[in-house]
């Protein structure tokens, strides 16, 4: 295969970093116009973003536009974020922990995207080591190595690699579909009482007959995370934001896992296989047989609206265990436990999926980008 070598600002039609409009300012926040922040790279293609701003944020701010079909990059963040690569699906502004690149016709978004996201460790291990959190400048990334085949050539590699990732979006999208029934099926059942047998049951005072009020702590315990031990590539580390890490041991499988402190605090995760939870998170176990039925409890519950702290925002088991719930009779509990349960494992079967589906991508990945596997 024949390359063309050059730096990659010769193959950019631009290449620019963005800015965050003033939190203090209620007025710039809560509009309809994207705006990506860094941590948002974790996900390789990208059409929405958590935080929306408005027209007034954009004005008084040095937030820029990225565009649908550009790179993006995360150039700065703690934990695995500072090099990570995305492709975005939609126009959105973004912050100055994030670059966007566009190409020129020689080159294809999607070729470039999947180059990038291939030089990971590359990336990081250039980044400015001056900075604490490290950097990726922009002229650091204008003067990168970079070739390329011609659009033929571009247009295969880019057609089998997409052919996984596509494979990968369309199972996460079948495992949000999923989730939201089982979301949906839990508020319809037991915050609008629509239960099955409803239209049979007495209601006082707006409630159902048989249910009753009682301590989160009847039905569940709570424990509290352990320092994490040196890391390696088996078992994932949760955190208060998710998946921090990964470590050769584990202390829980099965797991409920709670955001103790921080940003975070107060987010609910599931875990169905073996991980470690870090000191920064709580866990739940069952008192009830009712494991599945308690996560999505928890889950609907707004835990971060519950956190104590004027300073760091805070979770305790304490806490946990006080908080007042309604709870519904045991048979209809262990009936939408065992829907959940199927639910749950229907996610997690797409899962393993995407894992395998991105060995085999990322095993092709490097072959096809260096000419290595011929096309």
């Amino acid at each position: 295969m024949e390359f063309t070598y050059c730096k990659l600002i010769d193959v950019l039609s631009d290449i620019h970093s963005g800015g965050t409009p003033s939190t203090e300012e209620s007025s710039y926040w809560g509009g309809n116009i994207k705006w990506l922040s860094s941590g948002e790279t974790s996900q390789r293609f990208i059409s929405d973003t958590v935080d929306k701003i408005t027209e007034e944020g954009v004005k008084n701010s040095s937030t820029k536009l990225a565009k649908k079909n550009n790179i993006v990059m995360a150039c700065a963040g703690q934990g695995k974020t500072r090099g990570q690569t995305s492709y975005l699906l939609d126009d959105m502004y973004i912050n100055q922990s994030v670059i966007a690149l566009a190409t020129k016709t020689s080159v294809l978004p999607l070729y470039l995207f999947y180059d990038l996201s291939s030089r990971y460790e590359e990336l990081r291990g250039g980044s400015d080591a001056s900075s604490t959190r490290g950097s990726i400048t922009t002229t650091a990334l204008k003067n990168m190595p970079f070739k390329y085949p011609d659009l033929s050539i571009q247009q295969y590699i880019v057609d089998i690699l997409f052919g996984y990732d596509s494979l990968i979006e369309a199972n996460n999208r079948r495992i949000e579909l999923l989730e939201q029934t089982a979301q949906e099926l839990y508020k319809e059942w037991f915050v609008r009482f629509r239960f099955p047998g409803h239209e049979n049951t007495k209601f006082e005072n707006g409630l159902p007959e048989g249910w009753k009020c009682c301590r989160l702590g009847k039905i569940m315990s709570f424990g509290a995370g352990k320092t994490r031990p040196e890391s390696g590539e088996t078992y994932p580390v949760y955190g208060g934001n998710g998946i921090l890490d990964y470590c050769n041991y584990y202390n829980n499988e099965n797991a409920i896992v709670i955001g103790r402190v921080g940003a975070y605090c107060g987010t609910v995760y599931y875990e169905p296989d073996k991980c470690w939870i870090s000191d920064n998170a709580l866990f739940a176990e069952s008192k009830n047989n009712a494991h599945f039925y308690n996560y999505y409890l928890l889950k609907n519950m707004n835990l971060n609206t519950r956190q104590i702290g004027t300073g760091q925002p805070l979770i305790t088991q304490s806490l946990l265990n006080k908080i007042k719930i309604l709870l519904a009779p045991d048979w209809l509990i262990l009936k939408y436990d065992r829907i959940a349960f199927d639910l749950l494992k229907k996610q997690n079967t797409l899962r393993k999926q995407n894992i395998n589906l991105a060995e085999q991508r990322d095993m092709l990945l490097p072959r096809l980008m260096s000419g290595k596997l011929e096309v």
